[in-house]
């Protein structure tokens, strides 16, 4: 025997009533604060700053042979400070967090454009990246493949605040000029 089930006009009310109870409003802004952009400067300028002049001195000495002078010296140094216990994972660690703290800061006024500004921006940084890794792919081999992809790491985050920072800086140009 099967029953029917009638649904009445008060039942319908009683139940749109329970939906508009249970709907919940989900948060879409997960940004810092904007006073963490000025941290995460302090943090990633002397990390990537570091880590770029051994990188590029490693990569220099790996492909060309040897360094003359103060460049030998210079990276002798680096990798007795970087490669002894965790330096290296430290510095990336708090090359990371403070990149991601400057990418993704509030900026002082955060409206819907400055929002639209900053997805077009972190989606021209992939695309930019991407084509990088792929050129990488076909024009370099062995180690140094392996070290432009370690480079490309911090190139995604790099892109995003310069080409964020260039359109904000256009935007308030442009506002500028209009008063």
């Amino acid at each position: 025997m099967s029953r029917k089930h009638y649904i009445y006009p008060e039942d319908v009310a009683f139940t749109i009533v329970l939906n508009q109870k249970k709907q919940t409003k989900m948060k879409h802004n997960y940004l810092f604060p904007h006073s963490y952009k000025k941290w995460g400067w302090i943090l990633a300028v002397p990390t990537l700053t570091v880590l770029g002049i051994w990188f590029t001195l490693w990569l220099i000495n790996d492909n060309f042979g040897t360094l003359d002078g103060l460049a030998d010296s210079l990276l002798n140094l680096l990798d007795k400070l970087i490669c002894k216990g965790n330096t290296l994972e430290v510095m990336m660690t708090l090359a990371y967090a403070g990149l991601m703290m400057i990418s993704f800061s509030k900026t002082k006024v955060e409206d819907e454009y400055v929002q639209i500004i900053r997805l077009n921006s972190l989606v021209w940084a992939m695309i930019i990246n991407y084509a990088l890794v792929i050129v990488a792919t076909w024009m370099t081999y062995d180690l140094t493949y392996l070290y432009i992809l370690f480079a490309t790491l911090f190139s995604l985050p790099i892109l995003f605040v310069a080409k964020f920072s260039w359109e904000l800086h256009k935007l308030h140009k442009t506002d500028n000029d209009e008063e």
